[in-house]
């Protein structure tokens, strides 16, 4: 199968298609579909989207663009309901069904049965995390019927074929794109008016992060080691945006470590772009990424970045050229790379507009919205 990352597609007729997503709760994988959606429409082509689970707050900014969402509202276990109800949705005229994550995919294949559509997967994920052995079987399966699979880095593509859970001949490379941040009008915010109206500390150099609250993206490792920042830069704030399962539980760990003055967790925000402009120094300390939407806002941003070194993120953060990477759970290396870059301004500055070009040449909106027309185009329909 040819790559979409190499090819540049020309003017093309327009699609009808289908996206089908577990919901559009706040997260890097429904902002980027939400996104892809949006320019899709934007460039002619005829969009819906379909969640499995429930709507969320994204839901809004697709409704605004005129993008009709459908609700599926699956119950638990395996439901021929939703199957029927996907079915019905699918039936009209459809080219496209394009699938995130396994589940989705799954329903969407059986209920597309017998239509002449091409059946397109993306996976956000690096494939450690399937629930039992239903679900593998059941998206395995599906691969029979599927045109193409999309793997949102290369770490991912080559994990799914090594272990065999993709075809080689149907998976290929798409990376997220997200629109231009203005780099300039950014720097011209850096002020403690600004830091005020976003309910910033107003005072100090700024390590930030932004992500949804739960193990995987292990906060607690990251708080940890801002609080050993703290003996060297006490004038340092560590800010955390986003929501989930493990807020309390971080808010716990800032208190027993007693720097609350410090650290805040601001909750989950719209204005991610307006916060960055305010960070000295973004942080992420996951165990386990594809290709993180978060790192990618960052280095649009101009941002320095110090990241574990999981998944994606190395084709993101250039080690020692837009960032440092971190091993994973190591509290004195990711504290070690955080305190560097507080020490040394023009290193800030050099790593993060290496990132910034970096980020222009490789993940626009334009590009990604592009390269899945290809991965559309590229792969006749079939029943």
């Amino acid at each position: 199968m040819t790559d979409p990352q190499a090819l540049k597609p020309g003017k093309s007729a327009a699609q009808s298609i289908v996206h089908v997503v577990d919901s559009l709760e706040v997260g890097g994988l429904e902002r980027t579909v939400v996104r892809l959606a949006i320019a899709q429409k934007k460039a002619g082509d005829d969009v819906q989207i379909i969640t499995i689970w429930s709507n969320g707050p994204l839901a809004a900014p697709l409704t605004e663009a005129g993008i009709p969402v459908t609700c599926m509202a699956k119950r638990h276990g395996f439901d021929l309901r939703t199957i029927k109800r996907l079915r019905d949705a699918v039936s009209n005229g459809v080219d496209v069904i394009h699938t995130h994550n396994v589940l989705p995919h799954y329903y969407a294949t059986a209920a597309s049965l017998g239509l002449k559509v091409r059946r397109v997967s993306t996976r956000h994920d690096m494939g450690m995390h399937l629930k039992g052995k239903r679900m593998n079987f059941l998206y395995n399966l599906s691969l029979y019927k599927t045109h193409a699979v999309v793997a949102v880095c290369e770490a991912a593509r080559s994990r799914f074929v090594a272990e065999k859970i993709v075809p080689q001949s149907i998976i290929s490379v798409i990376y997220n794109g997200i629109p231009a941040i203005n780099k300039n009008g950014c720097e011209n915010t850096r002020t403690k008016d600004a830091r005020r109206k976003l309910s910033l500390p107003l005072e100090g150099p700024i390590v930030g992060s932004i992500g949804r609250l739960n193990v995987v993206k292990d906060y607690g490792t990251l708080i940890k080691a801002f609080a050993e920042v703290l003996k060297a830069y006490p004038a340092a704030k560590l800010v955390i945006a986003g929501n989930g399962p493990e807020k309390n539980d971080m808010q716990c760990l800032i208190d027993s470590l007693e720097i609350q003055e410090s650290a805040v967790l601001l909750g989950e925000r719209n204005d991610a772009e307006e916060l960055l402009a305010q960070f000295d120094v973004f942080a992420l300390t996951s165990l386990t990424e594809g290709f993180s939407v978060a790192l990618v806002e960052a280095a649009w941003s101009g941002l320095p970045i110090v990241a574990t070194d999981v998944g994606g993120n190395r084709e993101i953060v250039k080690d020692n050229e837009t960032g440092f990477l971190a091993e994973p759970k190591n509290i004195l290396d990711i504290k070690t790379k955080i305190e560097a870059l507080l020490a040394n301004e023009n290193l800030r500055l050099t790593f993060g507009n290496t990132g910034r070009k970096h980020a222009e040449k490789h993940w626009t909106l334009e590009l990604m919205r592009d390269r899945y027309k290809t991965t559309y185009q590229c792969n006749e329909a079939s029943q």
